[in-house]
């Protein structure tokens, strides 16, 4: 075991710096260096310039710690980069401890120890049995390039399926699955849980949480706390849960494309069924239902809402018509239901209430699209 510290100058040649077959400690200082573990589980720090980082045997670790701003690391590719444009090269690494930052820190397809330490890290263990430990921060972790369907639950830290397999997860609060059929819960926190592609099953627990569904036909459950959800493309099956969910200026429970089926449950929570023909159903509370016709419409299809609490008492919830008049809408009592119609680019659309007695003012309004932007990435 050995401690070797480097110069201020260019260590390399017959100055490179070099361990033994024990667990040593090589930090290279300034310059642009060399350092080669060679036996042992050794910890290997660049310093600044640009280094050549050799672990050799062992399960050897690249630090970060000291770095000054984030760092981007691939034991993957074997590069490690910083904002101002230094590259090191990584040779039997294994393990990565991130700066203060936010990193993006990637595996490779051995069993990798991903550190983000503190910062809003992005951790991807890729294939292989990993340990990804976020530290401090909001911090991800990513199965985006998993071969197969991952099913992560933060609560419990428990992982399998695809690269997650054999996984451990610590203190991460996001999750970004796979292009598969992925399972991806929250915990009592405020979770970031991304589906991407595939008919993913997301529960966000506790907390208040932000769930993007993505592409295919996912089933997002908001569970307590106020949440933002999207499910983006595909028939999508969206349960607020209790808590205010999308009540505030920048969210909602937003089906966006395709026939989508959206129950607020509890709390005061805003539904939008994008395109398509949605069920939409606030539950208890005072709901909000938006029609919004500025953009890419939410005013096409056949919709159905069940369930109205209002029906003239105001306290109640409210169908909102965003960038549109009401007077180019029609309504229509028929069957105990009421039924608001209109055209969208010379295609008829409706929206059918379970009530009648609605009164404009009250029960139905305008309002303005920006009003109710679903701020998200």
């Amino acid at each position: 075991m050995a401690i070797v510290n480097g110069t201020s100058g260019n260590d390399q040649g017959i100055f490179a710096l070099f361990g033994t077959n024990g667990a040593d400690t090589i930090n290279g200082m300034n310059g642009n260096d060399h350092l080669f573990g060679l036996g042992g589980n050794d910890i290997l720090v660049g310093g600044l310039g640009t280094d050549s980082i050799d672990g050799g045997s062992g399960s050897d670790l690249v630090s970060y710690a000291s770095a000054s701003d984030a760092v981007t690391v691939s034991l993957t590719s074997n590069i490690a980069t910083d904002w101002n444009g230094e590259t090191d090269t990584l040779a039997s690494i294994e393990n990565v401890w991130g700066s203060s930052y936010g990193d993006i820190l990637t595996g490779s397809v051995e069993a990798n120890e991903l550190y983000g330490r503190d910062g809003d890290d992005t951790l991807e263990g890729k294939a292989g049995a990993d340990i990804i430990s976020g530290g401090n921060g909001s911090d991800v972790a990513s199965y985006a390039s998993s071969n197969g369907a991952v099913v992560v639950n933060l609560a419990t830290g428990a992982a399998s399926g695809g690269h997650a397999a054999g996984d451990e997860l610590y203190s991460i609060e996001g999750l970004r699955g796979s292009a598969f059929a992925d399972m991806l819960t929250g915990n009592g926190g405020a979770n970031d849980l991304r589906g991407d592609a595939g008919n993913d099953v997301m529960r966000a627990e506790g907390g208040n949480d932000l769930m993007l569904g993505g592409t295919g036909a996912d089933k997002l459950y908001g569970g307590s706390g106020s949440d933002l959800v999207n499910g983006g493309t595909g028939d999508d099956l969206i349960y607020g849960g209790a808590g205010n969910d999308g009540v505030s200026a920048n969210g909602r429970l937003d089906g966006r494309e395709g026939n989508d089926k959206i129950y607020g449950e509890g709390g005061n929570d805003t539904l939008d069924g994008g395109s398509g023909n949605d069920l939409l159903a606030g539950g208890s509370g005072a709901d909000e239902l938006l029609f919004n016709f500025a953009g890419a419409s939410s005013g096409d299809g056949h919709d159905m809402i069940t369930g109205f609490e209002g029906a003239g008492s105001s306290g109640g919830d409210k169908v909102v018509f965003c960038d549109i008049d009401l007077h180019d809408i029609s309504v229509v009592k028929q069957a105990g239901k009421t039924i608001f119609s209109w055209e969208v680019d010379g295609h008829a659309a409706s929206v059918t209430v379970d009530k009648v007695g609605l009164i404009a003012g009250i029960d139905y309004v305008t309002g303005y699209a920006e009003d109710y932007l679903l701020d998200i990435a």
